[in-house]
């Protein structure tokens, strides 16, 4: 008994679309809208259509995103970032991985990396014996200041008094 041929467009898109981008993909890779690569077709990525959808060579994005010289983090809020490195950290990204794709500093990430390892009760328990060591450190520079003013003053004061009988 034969077999039913398999039709050749079944399996022929897959090879050639392995290892490609879909524009989607490049939208996240980029940092912009999808909208945003369509507007980049032509002049600077140069996709191929495949059964009416258009991939992209990773290299092409890589060189894109490289050229532009736009940082994975440029125009993101603090929070947005944070929620970036804990992702990649979630993902098993090593720290050169991290500072590399982002483009920040690695006594950033090392802090991220701290944040991402504390849970809840442990992290604000060190928020507030912070908040307190800080407001227990003021009261007395405080008080010192108070001292030295009070003991500065004293010393006036009996130069006042006894500067006349030396």
């Amino acid at each position: 008994m034969d077999e039913p041929a398999t039709p050749k467009h079944s399996t022929e898109p897959e090879g050639r679309t392995k290892g490609r981008l879909t524009r989607s993909q490049v939208a996240t890779r980029l940092g912009v809208s999808i909208s945003k690569v369509r507007t980049m077709e032509g002049k600077v990525l140069h996709p191929n259509k495949i059964d009416g959808v258009n991939y992209f060579a990773p290299s092409e994005v890589e060189a894109v995103a490289k050229s532009q010289g736009e940082k994975a983090t440029a125009g993101l809020t603090d929070g947005q970032i944070s929620a970036k490195v804990f992702d990649m950290i979630d993902h098993g990204k090593e720290l050169r991985e991290i500072v590399i794709e982002l483009e920040i500093p690695p006594a950033v990430v090392r802090a991220f990396y701290r944040e991402w390892l504390d849970d809840f009760d442990e992290g604000e328990k060190r928020r507030r014996d912070a908040e307190q060591n800080v407001k227990e450190e003021r009261a007395k520079q405080t008080a010192d200041r108070r001292d030295e003013a009070e003991a500065r003053a004293l010393e006036r004061n009996l130069a006042k008094l006894f500067g006349g009988n030396r």
